[in-house]
């Protein structure tokens, strides 16, 4: 006991680099984060385990449930079973404590085997840069992507390390977990038991990166063909690598009005669909736009090319109508892809024009006086961008169905109803829209006169004359 003591104090005063050379020289992986006191009581419990008598050592195995009969054969001398019952302690307190810092080392149930997967974590963490996890990456089959993050990768480094220690036993119960079938038919039917382990950590492989590209919104358990997944992928991550003028003139090939203001970004997001719909496939197409609520153009049954192209268009031309509601442009009350493209189309021409061009146009088409226009202090910009507000105002009303133009009287509170005047034909539904639209524009200059003379400190010369007839701004026919 003495002895112990002595020794204990000895180890308490060993430096920490000495302490972790007689770890390595146990056969276990130094890591970077052990510190002092953990090899320092491990030292102490080896040496103690080393000063007990063969009968307190088979007491202390029994503690922690080793077989102590199992560990030792009959025929072996007290030196080889005290040598044998401490391995098995050890290998208990390692598998312990590598389970308490989460590297499932229970289930590998091998100490050796467990050590190394430490030292593999080890590596990836210590050693390992982005571009020698991109390189594992590819040669493992999978497709490079530039957004990858190295943490990332380094935990599917790691997972992939932890499943192929695994007994075949834990790897199917990791399958079963996940849906994946662990049936020895097919393919698998005549595989070996290292070729079937291997083919299930594909599976477990390919089941995790389709379940991370789920949550970047590849839909890849939806196409659930990996190699489709595959070329998608790899599809994408080329387009996100094109200029944005090639971008641009993709886009303006859609027969899409181009516009000012749209971002590389957005660009890049709707060229990405295409890859990922032509992976869907025709009927996975058409269970797409049922979804959405999208109605495709007919097309001939037989034609399996040609419903794929009609599909495709009119998923895009979905996401272009949410694109442009989000905008402001009113394009699900307006329920109408060509009207709503009129409208983007004509109100990038007004974008375009010169401050003279189109103060002309506006003026023409009798729309109200802009603040910026009464206000000295306001300069150019802010009258422009409040004649283009009111452009693009007045170019919605005049597309918008009429119950849709009810609701936005009513909003504004304008009289929604028109009344029918006896003796007279009965209106139309253009004509109503008509009137409508004229009482959303009397009330828009009424409105903006309103809010001018307050702001000013000269008094109102009054409203402006309303003409018999408005032109009207983005009119069906197009012109101002």
């Amino acid at each position: 006991v003495l002895r112990l003591v002595e020794t204990s104090a000895q180890i308490d005063k060993m430096a920490l680099d000495k302490l972790l050379a007689w770890y390595e020289g146990l056969g276990f992986p130094a890591e970077k984060d052990m510190g002092k006191d953990e090899l320092c009581s491990l030292m102490k419990l080896v040496h103690i385990w080393q000063a007990l008598p063969l009968h307190e050592l088979e007491k202390e195995c029994r503690s922690f449930s080793i077989d102590v009969e199992e560990a030792t054969s009959s025929n072996c001398s007290i030196e080889d079973r005290r040598d044998k019952l401490m391995d098995k302690l050890l290998e208990h307190n390692r598998i312990e404590f590598w389970e308490a810092r989460g590297y499932e080392a229970r289930r590998i149930g091998d100490m050796r085997i467990a050590a190394d997967l430490v030292a593999e974590h080890m590596h990836v963490e210590h050693q390992m840069s982005r571009e020698d996890l991109v390189k594992w990456y590819s040669g493992i089959g999978l497709p490079a992507e530039s957004e990858i993050a190295r943490e990332e990768l380094a935990q599917l480094f790691k997972l992939v390390a932890l499943w192929s220690r695994l007994p075949i036993d834990e790897v199917t119960k990791d399958c079963s977990a996940r849906g994946i079938s662990c049936a020895k038919d097919g393919d698998m039917a005549d595989l070996g038991q290292e070729e079937y382990k291997m083919a299930l950590l594909d599976k477990l492989l390919v089941h995790e990166r389709m379940r991370v590209w789920d949550t970047r919104g590849l839909r890849a358990t939806y196409i659930g063909d990996v190699d489709k997944v595959i070329a998608m992928v790899q599809s994408q991550e080329h387009i996100g690598t094109l200029p944005l003028e090639e971008l641009q003139s993709w886009y303006r090939g859609l027969g899409l009005p181009e516009e000012k203001d749209m971002e590389r970004k957005e660009l890049i997001a709707m060229a990405r669909q295409i890859p990922m719909w032509e992976a869907f496939g025709v009927e996975k197409l058409r269970e797409e736009c049922d979804r959405l609520q999208v109605k495709p153009d007919k097309v001939a049954a037989d034609d399996e090319d040609q419903q794929r192209d009609v599909l495709m268009k009119a998923l895009m031309f979905h996401g272009r109508m949410a694109a442009w509601d989000e905008k402001g442009f009113q394009a699900n009350r307006i329920g109408d892809f060509d009207k709503v493209v009129q409208i983007v189309d004509r109100y990038e021409e007004f974008r375009q024009m010169s401050h003279e061009e189109l103060s002309k146009q506006y003026n023409d088409a009798s729309l109200p006086q802009c603040r910026g226009a009464a206000d000295r202090d306001s300069g150019e910009d802010s009258e422009r961008e409040e004649m283009i507000k009111n452009i693009k105002t007045v170019m919605i009303w005049e597309m918008l169905p009429l119950a849709e133009l009810q609701k936005e009287c009513e909003v504004r509170g304008v009289p929604s109803q028109i009344r029918q005047i006896s003796g007279f034909r009965a209106q139309s539904e253009d004509d109503k829209r008509f009137e409508l639209i004229h009482r959303l524009k009397v009330d828009l200059r009424v409105t903006t006169a309103f809010v001018a003379a307050g702001q000013s400190d000269q008094p109102s010369d009054g409203l402006p004359s309303v003409p018999a007839k408005d032109k009207g701004v983005g009119s069906s026919t197009g012109n101002p």
